[in-house]
């Protein structure tokens, strides 16, 4: 077969499916759905930075270390939970939606209590607890702009060691909920 003659068949097999191509990419591009300017303003509040919520840690306080004793009451021994204080509040400029679509308290805004080495949450550190913010604290679902919430949470003491000592505590771990900032999301405490 001549090669000019293929490279020609080709060329032109080559334009009639650009053609084609430019010719649905085109009507594709065409608006399906014309919106007023009610609902534009609305996908703009969206996607505002402006008007997100920002959830923070502001405080930790271990609020009691359970005494435990050995068989006769001689030796204390070591706690095997304690239970921290904490308070979130949203620093940002919306409210915070913290109960998730359906009444299971699983999809709400969970916070995490994790051991680690140093102040910093890395990926090697050793997850200790969570918990999930619950529905009766919540009863329209959301953390206002400015508004505080104090809760206690029970941390297993099982993955602590002596040279792992630092509490951080994580809010929104699974990343739920859209805010100003990201990475305000942890607080650490040096466990004694």
């Amino acid at each position: 077969m001549n090669t000019k003659y293929l490279h020609t068949r080709i060329m032109k097999r080559l334009s009639i499916f650009c053609s084609i191509l430019f010719c649905l990419s085109s009507s594709l591009l065409q608006p399906l759905y014309a919106a007023d300017s009610s609902e534009i303003r609305e996908i703009n509040w969206l996607f505002d930075k402006d008007s997100l919520p920002d959830l923070k840690i502001d405080s930790i306080k271990i609020v009691e270390k359970p005494k435990r004793f050995s068989l006769f009451n001689l030796l204390p021994l070591k706690p095997r939970n304690i239970y921290v204080q904490y308070t979130i509040t949203n620093i940002g400029k919306g409210a915070a939606k913290i109960l998730g679509d359906t009444p299971n308290k699983q999809d709400n805004i969970a916070l995490r209590a994790y051991f680690s080495g140093d102040r910093k949450l890395n990926k090697g550190d050793f997850l200790a607890d969570g918990t999930f913010l619950p529905n009766n604290d919540f009863p329209n679902g959301e953390l206002a702009a400015g508004a505080s919430y104090t809760s206690t949470m029970r941390v297993s003491l099982k993955s602590k060691s002596r040279y792992i000592a630092v509490l951080i505590l994580k809010i929104d771990d699974f990343s739920l909920l859209e805010e100003e900032n990201e990475t305000n999301n942890t607080f650490w405490y040096i466990l004694k």
